[in-house]
């Protein structure tokens, strides 16, 4: 692992692509604790600033209360509704007319905007995505001198963002949970494994 604390420095903005990330947590199988997140930046900045940027689905209240806590916890949620795209010709025997398309949400656009409107502010910027899509982006933040950081995994992260600034495998820095089958045959062993009792003292 790299030296982080060279890595980053000075003022520090961590822009969070969420749709990206959902599909690296899919990857890993894990669940990312965003409390844990912010005070792992904020041990380098505690001045760090959190961007989140969403798409949701506005009938998912679930979804509403989960982007609500990552407000609380003090991250700053760039959101908007996911857009609904009808697909007559796609529809089913057993779908309604309105119900044949698909959703669409892309934060990319405001991402990148808040990214060059900010600049001023930070002097590190760390994307957690490995959409290629940003790699213009992360190159023009870099010729105005800013430290650029890509927070992804590999195989999930487009090979370009991984060669400009510093890459980051957040693999390296959670723990994956054991499969079902590994934890029973672990149980199974202890269970045949025979007691041994103490002396009496």
């Amino acid at each position: 692992m790299s030296d982080l604390h060279t890595i980053l420095t000075g003022r520090i903005y961590i822009f969070i692509d969420a749709s990206n990330v959902f599909f690296i947590k899919k990857r890993l199988r894990v669940e990312i604790d965003y409390a844990k997140v912010l005070q792992f930046f904020r041990s380098f900045d505690k001045e760090a600033k959190f961007y989140f940027f969403s798409a949701f689905q506005e009938d998912y209240q679930k979804q509403i209360d989960y982007l609500n806590e990552l407000s609380q916890l003090g991250f700053i949620v760039r959101k908007k509704p996911l857009k609904f795209i009808s697909t007559p010709k796609t529809r089913t025997k057993t779908q309604k007319p309105e119900e044949a398309g698909f959703y669409k949400g892309n934060m990319d656009v405001e991402l990148a905007i808040d990214a060059i409107r900010m600049m001023s502010q930070y002097d590190t910027f760390v994307l957690f995505s490995g959409d290629s899509d940003f790699f213009t982006l992360l190159k023009y933040l870099q010729e105005h001198d800013k430290k650029i950081v890509v927070l992804s995994t590999r195989g999930f992260v487009a090979e370009e963002l991984t060669t400009i600034g510093h890459f980051i495998d957040i693999a390296d820095y959670l723990q994956k949970p054991k499969s079902p089958r590994r934890q029973n045959n672990t149980h199974q062993k202890r269970r045949k494994t025979p007691q041994t009792k103490r002396p009496p003292t």
